[in-house]
């Protein structure tokens, strides 16, 4: 069996070098994909790995950009299913 390593918050604050906000703004925006446990959000070294592909290259400087790149996401899926 796979042994399933789950990251918090504070995990990934200190692997990406970003703040709590940060992480929530991702997660929000759909960039960031994870699951809440009691009072924290968690999040597998899957989901990490898909949010870094998801993002490689975008500008995430600031919250109108994550929001426009969540925006981007989920309309690439929606065109992605129709095919």
């Amino acid at each position: 069996m796979n042994e399933i390593i789950l990251y918090s918050t504070s995990d990934l604050c200190k692997i990406l070098g970003v703040n709590r906000a940060k992480i929530e703004q991702y997660r929000e925006a759909g960039l960031l994909n994870g699951r809440r446990f009691g009072r924290g959000w968690y999040f597998t070294t899957n989901e990490v790995s898909q949010f870094l592909e998801r993002t490689s290259g975008l500008d995430l400087s600031n919250p109108d950009k994550i929001k426009l790149a969540g925006a981007s996401l989920r309309n690439a899926i929606r065109v992605s299913n129709h095919e």
